[in-house]
């Protein structure tokens, strides 16, 4: 708890007064990298005032072994898209801040000498879904893309394996969605629950499994999981609901398309500004499993960022 003395202090300073051993500067990366909690909520803002009686959670906890890191997609003064891989939080946990994307990519930047302090992600994929995650480097930036997400103004299209083959070519998958009382981190479908959209396509068929395009029109968690489960087809190594256990889990974000930060808030909102990641290897190998050529993949995955696959993708 804050002490009356410090009330007022910015949070950097009461972190470097109140933990043994800790610096002001060793207290500014534990806040840039999300490690900070207040009264429960993660704060990455060094300057905020603190008021007494808060509760402060701070993880100092060692930086995950080192796996595969993400690649940088693109990067200019308002934005940095990555290409996450599997098995790495898009942002820090309450258990670990190292091993996120988020740390990862402000690692990345520190080390080229530009500003990591303000990233925040802009959106979110699972821990195991590989592909596209973009970052706002600062809080207008963060601000603009929030509003283009809340408006659908972003386009997001995906690769998904599937066990088993779809009868349907294309479906427009209307569910609501709702989390299960009697299993945490499991979202159902739920008459009472979220209203959530997917549009989803079959590209490539094998012999026990398929490759789906899929754009999810709304953004609820776990939505295009939930959804390709209640349709009778879970994705591939998707244990939670319902897949085989695999190494691999068959999901992955290929593009992310919008309107960048600046011409948002210029209004400017015609222009836009794609960002892709190709399917991995380990994508191409589950795929391979499943009887769906390779081959099939990248290039199903070519002609779906080129061309509007699917009905109303956001304008």
């Amino acid at each position: 708890m804050v002490p009356e003395e410090l009330a007022g202090e910015r949070l950097d300073v009461v972190l470097a007064r109140l933990v043994p051993g800790l610096s002001r500067r060793q207290s500014r990366r534990l806040v840039d990298a999300g490690s900070v909690f207040v009264d429960g909520r993660r704060c990455q803002v060094c300057s905020r005032p603190v008021r007494p009686g808060a509760a402060l959670e701070v993880n100092l906890a060692p930086p995950h072994a080192a796996g595969a890191a993400p690649t940088l997609v693109a990067l200019d003064d308002d934005l940095a898209v990555i290409d996450k891989p599997a098995r790495m939080p898009a942002e820090p946990t309450r258990e670990a801040a190292a091993g996120s994307a988020h740390h990862a990519l402000a690692e990345l930047l520190r080390t080229r000498g530009l500003e990591h302090g303000g990233l925040r992600a802009a959106h979110r994929i699972d821990v195991d879904t590989t592909g596209v995650l973009v970052f706002a480097r600062h809080v207008a930036a963060a601000r603009a893309l929030h509003e283009q997400f809340a408006a659908q103004r972003v386009a997001r299209r995906y690769l998904a394996l599937v066990a088993g083959v779809p009868a349907w070519g294309r479906r427009r998958i209307d569910l609501p969605l709702a989390r299960q009382r009697d299993q945490a981190g499991r979202i159902v479908v739920d008459q009472d629950g979220a209203h959530a959209t997917t549009l989803a396509v079959v590209l490539a068929r094998g012999d026990r499994g398929a490759l789906l395009a899929c754009i999810p029109a709304t953004g609820r968690l776990h939505q295009l999981r939930a959804h390709l489960a209640a349709l009778g087809h879970p994705l591939a190594g998707d244990r939670r609901y319902g897949g085989a256990a695999l190494a691999h889990l068959g999901l992955h974000a290929l593009a992310v398309r919008l309107v960048p930060p600046a011409a948002w808030i210029a209004g400017e909102r015609t222009e836009r500004a794609a960002f892709v990641a190709p399917p991995p290897p380990a994508f191409l190998a589950l795929a391979g499993g499943l009887g769906v050529f390779p081959e099939a993949v990248s290039a199903a995955a070519t002609a779906f960022i080129g061309g509007p696959v699917l009905p109303a993708e956001p304008a």
